[in-house]
């Protein structure tokens, strides 16, 4: 039944200056499951869960079920338009909300093809439909009967994206990667390329850089090499990320947004490029440095003004506005605090090529500053100061250096 419900903020840190952002946590009113965010045209928060459809203004939720026209319940993946917004259904296809009316799609690609598990859907009306069991579909604008698209044998889409030359389908299976060039089939995949895994969790396009989250990295294809297009992978290895598993992907304002099974990850990137990927620092949330609600991010989206809306795998949805990133070339500056854990003082080394001044904070569990210093290099290149931490109680407390993006824990035991 549609209902409108006040807004529930479960948690705002209105007062604390954790260590890079403060989220704000909603509690949606209905679902347990998030499956999909996006925002429509009014700069509306949009939710499929596996309770209902939910729209989020700021201040208001508005939720949809069975009793207001929604075909099924379990929506699996939202598409919005300039003027309509598509959900996907477990189990009784795709429906679009035009104003507050609820059509039903006649959809009739037989419950033998799984549920819709991606829609993507252009401004002027066309639409690919993909199924958890690897079937795409292909409706033009003013069809009522959708054309089964024939890529073979495939696993469940999980992204299909439309370049200047061609069609990028996302998957769960052999075939990870299917490239359509006008009906020509290119399949990519973990034996036959340098992909490195079959299971593609998620996917984005910009600007002809195809992005790709699988389960052991990212894989970037960028078509403005080539052909052949260049192909690269980041994993934690190589990058800032702070996990392989790579299930939530956004590019907003020359930033990509990283949703990991260990936290949100973000990093500057040049649009036509990936070589700041590589050079540049990435700032890493998650429930060690910030109050977001948990380490696994599933699904995210960003609004017009910057607002980055996340869903967490425990069912919650939180927001937060990205502070300004620095492009910085050098490597997190390595920490070395001794004794820890320590009872009183405690030192503080490390060292850096550019030799600069640096300022030293600390701050408590709460991400409250107590304390903060400048320091000067030795002529080697190495910092060191003495921390006393005398007055204050027993507990964790967290050392950082302006301008990198490493915390450390340091731990008072008496």
């Amino acid at each position: 039944m549609k209902k409108t419900i006040s807004l529930v903020l479960l948690i705002i840190f209105g007062g604390c200056n954790l260590l890079f952002s403060q989220f704000s946590i909603y509690t949606a009113p209905v679902g347990t499951i998030v499956n999909d965010l996006d925002i429509d045209n009014s700069n509306s928060l949009l939710v499929a869960t596996d309770a209902g459809f939910l729209i989020f203004d700021g201040s208001n939720w508005t939720t949809y079920d069975i009793t207001d026209g929604l075909p099924d319940n379990d929506i699996k993946c939202i598409a919005s338009t300039q003027n309509k917004v598509y959900v996907g259904t477990a189990n009784k296809g795709m429906a679009y909300l035009s104003g507050s009316v609820w059509t039903l799609d006649n959809l009739n690609t037989s419950t033998s093809y799984g549920y819709i598990s991606f829609i993507f859907a252009k401004q002027n009306g066309d639409k690919y439909l993909g199924t958890d069991n690897g079937k795409v579909f292909k409706l033009l604008n003013g069809q009522t009967t959708p054309a089964l698209k024939n890529y073979g044998t495939l696993g469940r889409i999980t992204c299909i994206e439309e370049t200047a030359n061609n069609v990028v389908l996302a998957t769960l299976s052999t075939n990870a990667i299917m490239l359509d060039f006008s009906g020509y089939l290119v399949p990519i995949n973990a034996n036959s390329s340098s992909l490195p895994s079959n299971n593609i969790i998620c996917a984005i396009e910009n600007k002809s850089i195809s992005y790709d989250g699988t389960d052991a990295g990212l894989y970037m294809v960028n078509f403005n090499i080539g052909p052949p297009p260049a192909v690269t992978t980041l994993t934690s290895s190589n990058s800032g990320m702070p996990s392989n598993v790579i299930q939530a992907l956004e590019v907003h304002n020359s930033r990509l947004f990283v949703g990991t099974d260990n936290g949100l990850a973000i990093v500057d990137i040049n649009d036509n490029s990936w070589t700041d990927i590589i050079t540049n620092t990435w700032t890493v949330y998650n429930t060690t440095n910030s109050n977001i609600p948990g380490n696994n991010v599933i699904e995210l989206t960003i609004d017009s003004n910057g607002k980055v809306w996340i869903a967490t795998s425990d069912g919650s949805i939180s927001s937060f506005i990205p502070a300004s990133i620095s492009k910085i070339s050098e490597s997190p500056i390595p920490l070395k605090i001794t004794p820890n854990p320590f009872i009183n003082k405690t030192k503080i080394i490390f060292s850096s090529k550019d030799k600069k001044e640096k300022v030293i904070r600390i701050y408590d569990a709460l991400g409250r500053e107590l304390q903060q210093m400048s320091l000067t290099a030795s002529s080697n290149g190495i910092y060191e100061t003495t921390v006393d931490l005398n007055t204050l109680p027993i507990g964790m407390y967290y050392c950082k250096v302006d301008g990198y993006n490493k915390a450390i824990k340091m731990l008072k035991i008496k």
